[in-house]
């Protein structure tokens, strides 16, 4: 053997492994959730099978079979609501960043060392902070109040 065939039969075996490797690596994640990206789309018979499914279930069935569903498909949402608590230490954290950013983004201009687009991002940055502050709740005033739940029957 010369050493092309060599050299090309230990990159193929290489190839292997690792190919082995990435797939033992995702036998072992059971709770892993599937990426939307790789999902199989849904068949148009699995939509009307879905669908009829959902016209027989009573409004708060519904929606916990459409939870479900998004859970088990990697969709669920973002829109978690957030106690006071909760806000405020991420409206803070929001504040922390911003400030230092404008910081930045002032000191470059002090130094006339800022470009055209990073002039943009300031302007745009001053007026968040200027919106950000004035929407800002007094800190002697009451927090806001949580958000009923509209999906609660009374």
């Amino acid at each position: 053997m010369n050493w092309h065939n060599i050299l090309l039969q230990l990159v193929m075996l290489l190839c292997l492994l690792a190919c082995g490797r990435m797939a033992m690596a995702g036998e072992n994640e059971p709770n892993s959730k599937p990426s939307r990206k790789h999902a199989e789309p849904l068949s148009k018979e699995e939509w009307d099978k879905r669908r009829e499914e959902l016209k027989k279930l009573s409004p708060d069935e519904r929606q916990a079979k459409i939870r479900e569903w998004r859970e088990k498909e990697g969709l669920g949402g973002t829109n978690k609501v957030f106690s006071a608590e909760e806000r405020e230490a991420r409206r803070k954290q929001m504040r922390e960043r911003m400030q230092k950013q404008l910081a930045s983004l002032r000191q470059k201009k002090a130094d006339g060392k800022l470009t055209p687009e990073e002039r943009r991002k300031l302007d745009r940055m001053e007026e968040l902070s200027r919106r950000f502050e004035k929407s800002a709740p007094h800190p002697n005033s009451n927090p806001a109040p949580d958000k009923p739940n509209v999906n609660e029957q009374k």
